[in-house]
């Protein structure tokens, strides 16, 4: 296939990533040849259930581990070809952001010295190390002068923006966001949605945002992927996926947050049955199909493959959910 020069320019591209691992019960299957990609300057929320493997991508995406299989295309780099100092200099502009802002950080160190880290390891000179690490604490809303402070003296809320400020200070071009607020209170939520939005912004970055909450994301996602089990079941631009949702497993997870910005959802009528499967054995066909209220024979022998259901708007379903007030011209055609 060729590729198009817009194409060319797409910062992240990730094709049948694969990430499994080995325990004494057999294989879990915990990323199973997922593929899409995050655009210049864009944030694609990647959302699903805790387990379903969102987080697993984030850190196969930055090599930690790497993945199974698939590729992981950075800025034209394939980093699962790479490592060593090669890994590291790339690095410096893919930056994550973990879940738990508090283990994230060394207990012992001073928080300038935690901010100032990756420019130690980038050889950038001491005093040009303090200058950026004052720069990227006022940009998070920290006052440098508590840079002598530990992580212990800082609230959740706080220490998050200390690792906000550690992956912007090394000027990357693209932040993986894995559950950033996840362990925040609401009200404080809000205020590091808002610092990274504006840290986007501010930065020109490219974000891929990891939550299993699709109301979090609603104010700071173009794009919105959604995890079930390993595989993406429905990918497309973020209002198409809050007013059209298509999946019956993304109509389900939409219940739970009727109200989500402007967009007010009457309820699905669709619920759950039974548990989620075991990663070690996931059912045959569609993975959802045992949970599923609109499964039928098909959905156990064939495997659904994401396809176009609007502009923009991808589903991997036998049975899609067709919204009734979309004209016809616009209705799933799957």
């Amino acid at each position: 296939m060729t590729m198009t020069k817009a194409e060319n320019r797409v910062p992240l591209r990730v094709v049948n990533l694969e990430c499994t691992f080995p325990t004494r019960g057999g294989t879990v299957q915990a990323v199973s040849g997922i593929s899409f990609e995050v655009r210049p300057g864009e944030v694609l929320a990647l959302v699903g259930e805790s387990g379903c493997g969102k987080s697993t991508t984030g850190k196969a995406i930055m090599q930690l581990p790497p993945p199974t299989s698939g590729s992981v295309e950075f800025e034209g780099t394939d980093l699962t070809s790479v490592t060593g100092s090669s890994l590291r200099d790339i690095r410096r502009r893919l930056q994550i952001i973990f879940q738990d802002p508090i283990s994230a950080l060394n207990p012992r160190r001073k928080i300038k010295d935690i901010i100032a880290e990756g420019l130690v390891i980038a050889g950038v000179p001491k005093e040009e190390r303090q200058k950026r690490v004052e720069v990227a604490m006022r940009q998070v809303g920290l006052d440098p002068a508590n840079g002598e402070r530990r992580p212990r003296e800082f609230s959740g809320g706080q220490c998050q923006r200390i690792a906000i400020a550690r992956a912007i200070v090394v000027n990357p071009t693209m932040l993986i966001c894995d559950e950033p607020v996840a362990s925040l209170d609401v009200s404080i939520q809000a205020q590091i949605l808002n610092l990274l939005e504006e840290t986007r912004r501010t930065y020109d970055l490219s974000m891929l945002f990891i939550s299993h909450d699709l109301a979090v994301v609603n104010s700071i996602s173009d794009r919105v992927a959604v995890m079930y089990l390993g595989r993406i079941v429905e990918i497309g631009d973020a209002d198409s996926v809050y007013r059209h949702a298509a999946h019956p497993y993304t109509n389900i997870l939409l219940d739970s947050a009727p109200t989500v910005g402007d967009v007010v959802r009457p309820p699905s009528g669709l619920e759950l049955k039974g548990e989620v499967p075991s990663p070690l054995n996931p059912p045959s066909g569609c993975r959802f199909r045992t949970r599923c209220p609109r499964a039928t024979a098909i959905c156990a022998e064939q495997e659904p493959v994401l396809q176009e259901v609007r502009t923009e708007h991808q589903v991997a379903c036998h049975h899609p959910v067709v919204d009734p007030d979309l004209p016809n011209n616009e209705r799933p055609h799957v």
